[in-house]
């Protein structure tokens, strides 16, 4: 294929001449490849991009026929837009209820609460309340560990390993775990 840089270049007795298309210059030619790997080179904007849709998420980020310029914009848009967003969680109790406080990420959050320990839990959720920011726990009878002695402190002691994943609107998760313990 020829091109005519004459043409194209703007000025008058510029140097340029019709020639065969060039081969993409290396910048240090002690490391280029041989035989180089690519003989021609393209604009991004003049490539167009013709495979599937491509999403993150439920946001589209490159759509079949976008200039491969714009499907890079894209994705460089969506990366910088997660970046310096991370989530920071704290759990908050006032006895047996406990409120997640999250900050950072992209609202909404969607919240899953669980026990996360093995057959010895000290407490159950109540109502259902697994998605939502705070939930209502309480003790299981029976399921406790006896003290006394101990600084004249008596009396049945409850606890639970509390697991909560907070996922926000950019699909980023992140778990926290709490440790609730009542003493009756």
């Amino acid at each position: 294929m020829m091109e005519n840089k004459c043409q194209d270049c703007g000025c008058q007795d510029c140097g340029c001449k019709d020639t065969f298309l060039p081969v993409a210059p290396c910048s240090n030619p002690a490391i280029c490849p041989s035989p180089q790997k690519c003989e021609d080179t393209f604009d991004s904007a003049c490539v167009t991009y013709t495979g599937l849709d491509l999403k993150c998420g439920d946001v589209t980020v490159a759509t079949t026929n976008t200039s491969l310029e714009q499907v890079l914009q894209n994705i460089v848009d969506k990366v910088c837009s997660l970046q310096g967003q991370a989530m920071t969680i704290t759990i908050n109790n006032d006895g047996y209820n406990l409120f997640a406080v999250v900050s950072g990420g992209k609202t909404p959050y969607q919240y899953l609460w669980s026990i996360a320990q093995g057959l010895f839990v000290g407490h159950e959720i109540q109502n259902n309340e697994y998605i939502s920011p705070n939930v209502s726990l309480a003790p299981i009878p029976g399921n406790f560990l006896q003290v006394g002695g101990i600084s004249g402190a008596t009396g049945a002691v409850y606890m639970s390993h509390i697991r909560l994943d907070v996922t926000d609107a950019n699909q980023a998760k992140q778990t926290i775990f709490y440790t609730l313990t009542n003493l009756e």
